[in-house]
């Protein structure tokens, strides 16, 4: 029996789909935990409320990565992701799945501080939409409550993607949900 649930066990965590690295359920967790903690730490930075997890947001993330790994499109035109807010990561490079460059905790890392870095191209004394700080802007948008992230890998590219509810980058509101660096 003890053989049979380590096969059991080992066949659920190891899926593999053609031209594409499917994440396990476990990791998925630890990944999307991690881009919260880190959205919460730079949402913080700007006195904004931390983030709360949405699982259906979570789910949706992770098909819209999927999405866009299979198109090889990056445009922000994933079916999914209905009416959310979304930021969009992708990268190429060599190494395999464990390699420090293509892992999902990697990924995730790159994602989130590429997506702040953006703050240095936004005009705090304006305050008004500006095309290069759009990430940035999307994760510390005070309006913003709920979460879902999700990484795709396969064929040497990666994909991450968040979502947020309610969305930001709203015109006309970025005086009130866009904070200075406190």
């Amino acid at each position: 029996m003890k053989n049979f649930i380590s096969i059991s066990v080992l066949y659920c965590l190891v899926i593999t789909v053609v031209g594409q690295q499917e994440v396990t359920t476990n990791e998925d967790t630890i990944y999307q935990t991690r881009a919260l903690e880190l959205h919460n730490e730079y949402r913080g930075k700007h006195g904004a409320t931390p983030l709360t997890v949405k699982e259906d947001l979570n789910k949706r993330a992770k098909q819209c990565a999927e999405y866009y790994l299979s198109k090889m499109v990056f445009d922000m035109s994933c079916p999914f992701k209905t009416s959310s807010g979304e930021n969009l990561y992708a990268m190429s490079g060599s190494g395999g799945r464990n390699s420090s460059v293509m892992n999902v905790n990697s990924v995730t890392q790159r994602a989130v501080e590429s997506w702040y870095i953006k703050s240095s191209t936004y005009d705090f004394a304006t305050k008004k939409l500006q095309p290069k700080a759009g990430q940035f802007t999307q994760m510390v948008w005070k309006g913003t409550r709920e979460f879902g992230f999700g990484v795709a890998l396969g064929n040497g590219v990666a994909v991450a993607i968040g979502l947020y509810s309610p969305p930001g980058n709203v015109v006309g509101h970025f005086n009130e949900n866009v904070g200075s660096l406190i």
